[in-house]
């Protein structure tokens, strides 16, 4: 599958490509050139969570390099529980994921632990990626622990001095190589500004974690009807909420007549 930009200004990519740069050379956002069909097809209630992402992962993947290790990235991925749980007791017909379950307690340990894994397959121990991350406290911790001890990238988390609790401080500095933490004068704005300006330097950016990269949404894209605790298609989904783990926990509430897509 190739994977090609929003504005229509770049060149097609593999997945492997675009989990590297992120964002199309024209600054859009990567989607497939087609998107598949009856991938879901077979699953049930009682498929588990690891299965159901290589079903949904398998397509994009078909023909990329990284193709023969997909089984593998995700086995170690989804080590961890992700539940269906009914959050609202007066709303039996609304359910939730939970991503709050993976090592860092963050949502996002779902997708940084696909990303760097990715990454890391890819990259060459001599000569690794380069991960940047600006944090506020969440994505830093969840980078930074997907990152611990693997060869083919690092990670170096910007944070703002004074701007985070000491949880998160320690959260953020506790990893070992090849993580770094820098603590930047400024607010999260600076630490952005900061990461923003090294993407624009050289020929070749370095990766970037940010939502609207490719493969953070993507390795979330795991969605149940709730009506049957079966996986969904996509266009067939009902009201859904989508529970994260930041703060009081945020809700998406997609209660729309006749699902959305």
């Amino acid at each position: 599958m190739r994977l090609i930009s929003t504005r229509h200004g770049a060149s097609a990519s593999s997945i492997s490509e675009a989990i590297r740069v992120g964002l199309a050379g024209d600054g859009g956002l990567f989607i497939p050139d087609e998107f598949p069909e009856g991938q879901l097809s077979g699953l049930t209630a009682q498929t588990s969570l690891k299965e159901t992402a290589l079903a949904l992962f398998e397509p994009f993947f078909k023909g990329d390099a990284l193709e023969g290790v997909l089984p593998e990235l995700v086995e170690e991925t989804y080590d961890f529980d992700v539940p269906l749980v009914n959050p609202f007791p007066g709303r039996p017909g609304v359910f939730a994921l939970e991503l709050f379950h993976g090592p860092t307690g963050a949502f996002k340990d779902v997708g940084a632990r696909f990303l760097l894994r990715c990454l890391d397959r890819m990259g060459d121990p001599d000569n690794p990626f380069t991960v940047l991350a600006a944090t506020s406290g969440d994505t830093g911790g969840a980078v930074g622990c997907a990152a611990e001890g693997r060869t083919g990238v690092r990670a170096v988390i910007l944070y703002a001095k004074g701007r985070i609790s000491g949880f998160q401080k320690r959260q953020l500095t506790c990893w070992n190589a090849p993580v770094t933490a820098l603590e930047v004068e400024g607010d999260f704005d600076a630490c952005q500004r900061m990461v923003k300006a090294a993407f624009e330097v050289g020929p070749h950016p370095v990766p970037g974690v940010q939502p609207v990269g490719h493969a953070l949404p993507h390795s979330q894209l795991i969605v149940v009807d709730p009506e049957s605790g079966e996986p969904c298609a996509p266009g067939t989904w009902g009201e859904v909420v989508i529970r994260t783990a930041v703060g009081t926990a945020g809700y998406l509430d997609a209660d729309r007549p006749g699902g959305f897509s």
